[in-house]
């Protein structure tokens, strides 16, 4: 974990991660996944759903927060992707997310990321009260069952879709307990990101919604008409991760920083060697 002295308030905390189980691990599971991440200076991970990341049992999970607290890995879960919570016959949609909501309890999960949804025979503005709606709803249920995990809802990077970095802004204040998952790649494809001016300026925008902690996904990424493509490694993206990160550190707010490049942990590691060096710089 990045430590950074922040001024009458002791230590900024910054964890990088990767989203799912990193590429060089030879055991494709979850468990086996923490002391990898572990032993490249890296303290966060994204779970994600798909079959590698399926537990066999309790005691496996048990086995998995045991681990995960004795090495200071900070765990999140990732929603099924293909949801829409502004559906007419949402609560199918809901149940498959709680399914996800319930893993992330037992794991002790600080964020359950969620896509919002997207439009369809409705207008946008109709669409998202809906998902407003149906966040709700799962935001109670994760309170009855005593999670202190945020409902994250991600910035999405297609028009179609429900959750433009304005539209998630607008939802998390609405919706207590819920933060916004930055996706740098996803907003880069509505915004230029490409000076530092612009990310500071993202930054401050983001600031002005109170989050009291910040999670963010980052990569490079194609942008074709306005729309996010795919996800490139971080040195082919057109967003400086120097600037990005400096950005970070400026806010002064707990983060964690998950890579989604096609490197994974490996661009995990290089943005930990470029927060070194954006801290020391700042240090000075």
């Amino acid at each position: 974990m990045s430590e950074l002295r922040r001024e009458g308030t002791g230590y900024l905390m910054i964890r990088l991660g990767c989203a799912g189980i990193p590429l060089s691990c030879k055991e494709r599971t979850v468990i086996d996944s923490m002391p990898w991440l572990n032993s490249l200076g890296l303290n966060a991970l994204e779970i994600r759903p798909t079959g590698a990341t399926k537990f066999n049992s309790m005691r496996e999970i048990e086995r998995t927060v045991k681990l995960s607290e004795e090495l200071d890995v900070e765990l999140s879960v990732h929603a099924p992707y293909y949801t829409n919570l502004a559906s007419p016959d949402a609560d199918k949609h809901i149940e498959k997310i709680m399914n996800w909501v319930e893993l992330a309890r037992y794991l002790k999960a600080k964020v359950v990321v969620v896509h919002p949804g997207f439009v369809v025979g409705m207008e946008k503005a109709e669409a998202i009260e809906l998902a407003i709606k149906n966040l709700r709803k799962i935001r109670d249920r994760m309170r009855d069952r005593g999670m202190d995990a945020y409902l994250g809802l991600e910035v999405m990077g297609r028009p179609e879709l429900i959750g433009n970095l304005e539209e998630t802004l607008m939802m998390t204040k609405r919706i207590k307990h819920t933060i916004p998952v930055l996706d740098i790649a996803h907003i880069r494809a509505e915004r230029d990101l490409t000076t530092k001016e612009a990310l500071f300026q993202l930054m401050e925008r983001v600031e002005e919604t109170n989050p009291e902690y910040w999670y963010f996904h980052f990569s490079g990424e194609r942008v074709v008409e306005g729309e996010g493509v795919y996800h490139l490694p971080v040195k082919k993206g057109d967003i400086r991760s120097e600037h990005f990160l400096e950005a970070v550190v400026k806010e002064g707010v707990d983060s964690t920083i998950i890579s989604q490049s096609p490197l994974l942990e490996h661009d995990a590691a290089y943005l930990k060697i470029v927060l070194e060096r954006v801290e020391r710089r700042l240090e000075k």
